[in-house]
């Protein structure tokens, strides 16, 4: 039989924390049952759809003002889809898909100010996600957010631009170490004259590519970015670079050498098969190890979508899941680098701490302001801009609704002390260090509402709570 604290864990990793209506509706069986039921509810592949292609490229012979009123029309395009994204997380039954769409969007890191490209990207991620790493590979070489970003519109014959090229082998396939400066220039060669046209469309500008024979990692012939592709993923190395990353996020921080051995190895001989590496992982004995339960630090996203779910809840504005991202260090669709956001303990010092304790009472208590400072190094200048750019530590009272009735309902008739553990069941994976006579003595004497709402605000705002 299934136990309760790997549910809550599966959960966790595989989206973004246990609901209360995924609680109640367990399904019985073991745990393989309910791999298949999340990852049979994760087929699903609806894109999301808030941008016009209107706003891809800058218009010649427009004025100072003209500009101007473009890019903050395309500034604005990013900040309505980063809000439809972190709605999407929330709410939707394919978790599992939008927690890996998440990973990718990190392993292929664009800082876009474009929001016609940032979205075809992150639908191109999503439709890939669960998919062969070999196609998502070939879609993302070929998408012209990336071609953009890492400048290979600019990659031609005459004067080779290796900066695709370099972050192909270096932070998307086979990690550093892996590969020569050599082998870097040929590849470079083999893209030329890879790009995209106005509408954002793929195009192989023949007289731009490199036709003649180079030699890759220790493989000549007249290869194109195909070849390279295909070369790179026969390599095992990268089946085993890209199950380290996948550990580290889905498992634990801590390689477990023997394990990732193991699953790369597989991951290998299905050739990429990224979904049937996930439900090896979930299904394995060693996912639901002490060692590896609790092990992680939710990272900024996974804390706010976590909480929406959880709560039930939803931003009455944009600009209060901005300033909760700003102040927390991950901004969706603007990474620091190319090389992602941080890991794990980065996301956890003093300032953003502090924050993260203080957050589920400026969204429980309607009039509490927060004071929080805003961590550039981590969302990066771009993060920043998204609300004027102010570094200073500023106030606000954050606008959400949470719908508290499922959770009233749930906890109507119980005592404090049996209401505590049904909320503490709900949101943590990990024992609290707080007594629970420290946490009923908030709610002595207090009505139903008053309660529920405090329990939530004192166990939402714990250490504990940052871990899954």
């Amino acid at each position: 039989m299934m136990k309760l604290k790997h549910a809550q864990h599966l959960y966790n990793r595989a989206g973004f924390g246990l609901s209360l209506q995924e609680l109640m509706n367990l399904p019985r069986g073991n745990i393989s049952t309910l791999v298949s039921k999340i990852m049979k509810d994760s087929k699903s592949k609806e894109d999301i759809r808030r941008v016009s292609g209107e706003l891809l490229t800058l218009p010649k012979y427009m004025s100072k003002e003209e500009k101007r009123a473009f890019r903050k029309a395309n500034k604005e395009t990013v900040r309505e889809l980063n809000h439809a994204w972190l709605s999407y997380m929330a709410k939707t039954p394919a978790f599992f898909r939008e927690k890996m769409t998440l990973f990718w969007h990190d392993h292929f890191a664009c800082n876009l100010r474009n929001g016609f490209l940032a979205e075809v990207q992150n639908n191109t991620l999503r439709k890939h996600a669960l998919g062969n790493f070999g196609d998502m590979l070939h879609a993302i070489s070929q998408n012209p957010g990336m071609l953009q970003f890492l400048n290979n519109q600019q990659n031609k014959k005459a004067q080779p631009n290796e900066n695709f090229a370099r972050e192909l082998l270096e932070l998307f396939t086979l990690g550093r170490g892996h590969y020569s400066e050599k082998d870097i220039q040929e590849a470079a060669r083999a893209f030329t004259g890879w790009g995209f046209d106005g509408k954002g469309a793929f195009v192989f500008r023949k007289n731009q590519h490199d036709f003649g024979e180079k030699t890759f990692m220790g493989h000549s012939g007249t290869f194109d970015g195909d070849d390279i592709i295909a070369i790179v993923l026969a390599n095992p190395q990268t089946a085993r670079y890209l199950t380290e990353k996948i550990y580290r996020f889905f498992v634990s921080p801590q390689l477990n050498e023997k394990m990732v051995s193991i699953w790369s190895e597989a991951f290998y001989k299905s050739n990429y098969d990224i979904a049937g590496l996930m439900e090896m992982i979930f299904t394995s004995d060693h996912f639901y190890t002490e060692e590896v339960i609790g092990s992680r630090i939710k990272s900024p996203i996974e804390y706010i979508v976590g909480l929406m779910r959880q709560l039930d809840m939803e931003f009455k504005e944009k600009e209060s899941a901005f300033f909760l991202q700003k102040a927390l260090g991950q901004v969706l669709f603007y990474p620091p680098n190319v090389a992602g956001w941080p890991e794990d303990r980065a996301w956890i010092d003093s300032t953003t701490l502090l924050a993260r304790l203080r957050i589920p009472q400026a969204l429980i208590v309607a009039d509490y302001q927060l004071e929080l400072g805003l961590i550039e190094n981590f969302a990066g200048k771009e993060g920043l801009d998204l609300l004027g750019g102010d570094k200073k530590p500023i106030g606000k009272k954050l606008k959400a609704d949470i719908a508290w009735k499922n959770l009233s309902s749930a906890t109507k008739g119980l005592s404090s002390t049996d209401m505590l553990e049904l909320l503490k069941t709900l949101f943590l994976i990990c024992p609290l260090r707080m007594a629970d006579a420290e946490l009923l003595s908030f709610v002595k004497e207090r009505d139903h509402e008053t309660r529920l709402k405090t329990l939530c605000m004192r166990i939402l705002g714990t250490p504990e709570y940052q871990l899954c």
